[in-house]
């Protein structure tokens, strides 16, 4: 049986776009309050939370750290966190545009003066220095460009083995055979036929002998 969550004891309404820069300023400013990165990964994991004003969808702690660190590179599989960046609410059909942000108490966080300080400082850029949630990183493009030459140059090298084996021209390396005929190795066969006609007159006749 699932165990309920610490009580919230403070809450802020933030517009859904602007939830991962608000994760971002809280993580800064619970550094400055003196947390190690552990304990500010913990306190965000499992002492804030999200819910949509009007439905009532939650948003994790880890759901919050995904939205600060991959603004530049969404997740596209993920619709849920697709919408809340595009400043809807997480829901498919859902038109409210605020959500509740909820703190649970924690002992070694003063919620009030952190929200003090994130209010007045604005939100910080993701740094390597500010620790949030990671999200596994995904293939650069460039693998796929290779895998598409390599089996272009798969379907080549096949062409050219099959068009060697059967004696066929190999398009764009082999030029194309032009055969052509040497006019001088030409015969005039009407002459041909004009002097074996003429010979064939002048030609002695024999007669048989009479019996």
């Amino acid at each position: 049986m699932n165990q309920p969550g610490p009580e919230p004891a403070h809450s802020i309404q933030v517009p859904p776009e602007n939830l991962g820069a608000l994760h971002l300023s809280l993580a800064a400013n619970l550094s400055k309050a003196g947390l190690s990165n552990e304990q500010i990964n913990s306190v965000l994991s499992t002492h804030v939370t999200a819910e949509c004003i009007a439905c009532r969808l939650k948003l994790s702690g880890e759901d919050l750290g995904l939205l600060a660190v991959s603004q530049d590179q969404p997740d596209p599989k993920n619709s849920k966190l697709a919408r809340v960046r595009l400043g809807y609410c997480g829901r498919d059909g859902c038109k409210a545009r605020l959500y509740h942000v909820l703190f649970a108490e924690h002992e070694s966080v003063d919620w009030k003066a952190i929200l003090a300080a994130a209010e007045k400082n604005g939100p910080p850029q993701a740094t390597p220095e500010t620790p949030v949630v990671p999200v596994p990183s995904k293939p650069h493009a460039s693998k796929l460009a290779f895998r598409i030459g390599l089996a272009v140059a798969a379907f080549l090298a096949l062409i050219y083995v099959v068009r060697l084996y059967t004696g066929g021209r190999i398009p764009l390396i082999q030029p194309k055979h032009t055969y052509a005929i040497a006019p001088e190795t030409i015969q005039d066969w009407s002459r041909i036929g004009a002097t074996n006609a003429t010979a064939s007159t002048n030609a002695p006749k024999t007669v048989a002998p009479k019996r």
